[in-house]
Order: C-alpha cells, then sequence, then structure tokens
C-alpha cells in the first residue's frame, strides 16, 4: 500500500491516509499497554512515531495532490512534513474548500488520540 501511495496511485484520500490510520491505532494500542502498567512511553518512541506520523502524512498529501493535479511550489511535500500543523489543514482547504478543514480536524484527532486513549486506561486502572 505504501508503496503505491509512493508513486502516486493511490485512488482516493481514503486509500492515502489509510496507513495513517492504522499506525495510529497500533500507537494508541501501544501507549494504552504503558498507561495500564503505570511506565511512561520513552522519548525516543514518542519521536519515532512523530516520524512515521509526518512521513505517512506527507506521503498521503503527495498521492492526493497528484490524483488531483493540484499544483504546488518544489518544495512543498518538505514543508508538509515539517509543518504540518498549519500546511496540511490548508491544503485541504485549498483543493477541498470547507469540506477540508474537517477533513484537517480529522488529522488532528488522529495524532491526538493515542494520548488520550493512553489517559483513559490510566484514568480507569486508577481508578
Amino acid at each position: 500500500m505504501v508503496a503505491r501511495i509512493w508513486n502516486g496511485q493511490a485512488a482516493s484520500l481514503r486509500q492515502s491516509f489509510l496507513p495513517l490510520v492504522a499506525l495510529t491505532a497500533i500507537f494508541a494500542a501501544g501507549l494504552s499497554v504503558f498507561a495500564a502498567r503505570g511506565v511512561a512511553a520513552s522519548r525516543s518512541t514518542e519521536l519515532l512515531w512523530r516520524f512515521e506520523f509526518q512521513l505517512i502524512l506527507a506521503l498521503g498529501v503527495l498521492a492526493d495532490r497528484r490524483n488531483r493535479g493540484f499544483s504546488v511550489p518544489y518544495e512543498f511535500d518538505t514543508f508538509v512534513f515539517f509543518a504540518w500543523p498549519v500546511v496540511v489543514p490548508y491544503y485541504l482547504y485549498r483543493s477541498r474548500g470547507r469540506g477540508g478543514l474537517l477533513l484537517g480536524a480529522g488529522i488532528w484527532a488522529l495524532y491526538i488520540a493515542p494520548y488520550l486513549t493512553a489517559l483513559v486506561v490510566r484514568m480507569a486502572w486508577n481508578a
């Protein structure tokens, strides 16, 4: 699937971001296990999570903009990787209108979901 995204062959936005959803689910499960045991995730684990999230998101935006024929500056993909919290909602708004802002909020929710899940597990385990 990632190879198809890399080559810009993903058929839809849903296909482009499916690996991102899977990564989020895996990280949420891992953080939940840590939270249930009362252990914090290491800094390197969180760094790896951020790197993978940003990379998959940048590849998803690359495939999506190629499918849409959306013209952007040369370094746009690098900009998406490093400044995704601002650039991705902007891109989605420019390519889809107001509905794109909802997608941007969904991506933000994906990023926050593992931490919220771990918090809920920690609170439930300690109660």
